[in-house]
């Protein structure tokens, strides 16, 4: 959990600085070099340090499941009692709404068909594949909010409007860019007062 949270932490340091010396570049510098997203790896590694640390007390095949199911999906009875205290937070009206975030489609469909979730963030932009654009038309089905992260895929996308001209075909997709400096939400904002369709 240590290792995940300090690479986590460095990983966001790095990119952070890197893109204020150099706001057009892709980041490929320090453990950018090594891992696509080692801020993501980072946070897989603490959840999965939480997972690991409990394995001494799990004893039967259904506390086995439930601990599994748990890690990538949480839900009622998982053994965490992870969603019944945000279900109980809600309830007391201290939260409005119960959403979650995915990196792994099959994670993220399953999560969606649970029915336990009312928004679903993903990684979406024009470089996803029909899967993840199946993704997005199931939520718009099951009535869940998508919101898009990662829209300029982490830096491979450098044409900021035909990257919010893609989005503006799902009706259902609130991305979020990662805006960072002025010029960049004034880029944004020019393109929503125009009319962008795709051809």
């Amino acid at each position: 959990m240590i290792l995940g949270l300090f690479l986590e932490s460095f990983a966001d340091y790095t990119k952070n600085n890197f893109k204020k010396a150099n706001p057009k570049r892709f980041c490929d510098v320090g453990v950018f070099k090594l891992v696509r997203c080692p801020n993501y790896l980072g946070e897989v590694l603490i959840w999965t340090g939480v997972f690991v640390s409990g394995v001494t007390v799990l004893s039967g095949v259904w506390q086995w499941v439930a601990a599994i199911f748990g890690w990538v999906c949480i839900e009622p009875g998982d053994g965490t009692g992870m969603y019944e205290t945000i279900q109980s937070f809600k309830e007391q009206g201290m939260i409005k709404h119960i959403g979650i975030t995915a990196h792994k489609i099959g994670i993220a469909e399953e999560c969606v068909k649970s029915g336990l979730y009312e928004t679903m963030q993903f990684p979406f932009s024009y470089l996803s594949s029909q899967r993840e654009i199946d993704l997005v038309n199931l939520c718009k089905e099951k009535n869940v909010g998508f919101i898009a992260m990662k829209g300029l895929a982490g830096g491979f996308i450098t044409n900021a409007k035909a990257a919010y001209t893609f989005m503006t075909q799902y009706d259902n997709v609130l991305p979020i860019w990662g805006v960072q400096r002025m010029n960049e939400l004034e880029e944004w904002l020019s393109f929503m007062e125009l009319k962008m369709v795709m051809l």
